[in-house]
């Protein structure tokens, strides 16, 4: 959930936890099964494992290390915007 209201804050669907989790697995777990097929099956493998830790790459710095978007997006207002409260 937290990283959901993290990517909600850069204006970025839940959907996103997708790409940078569950795509890099499978792929990790496809370059596994590949190694073994060959040199063709190498260069697959070396593909598949860079293209992964590329997006877990993306979304550490995605969910991580990048500022929310400022103001209000579509999914609410600003959390670090202090507002008055009449009264």
């Amino acid at each position: 959930s937290i990283t959901t209201e993290r990517l909600h804050d850069r204006d970025k669907s839940a959907w996103w936890l997708v790409v940078f989790y569950l795509v890099p697995g499978v792929l990790g777990q496809t370059a596994k099964g590949t190694w073994f097929a060959g040199s063709a099956g190498t260069v697959l493998h070396y593909i598949l494992a860079l293209t992964a830790f590329a997006l877990t790459i993306w979304g550490f710095v995605e969910i991580g290390c990048l500022r929310g978007t400022a103001g209000r997006n579509t999914y609410g207002p600003d959390p670090l915007v202090w507002t008055k409260r009449p009264g």
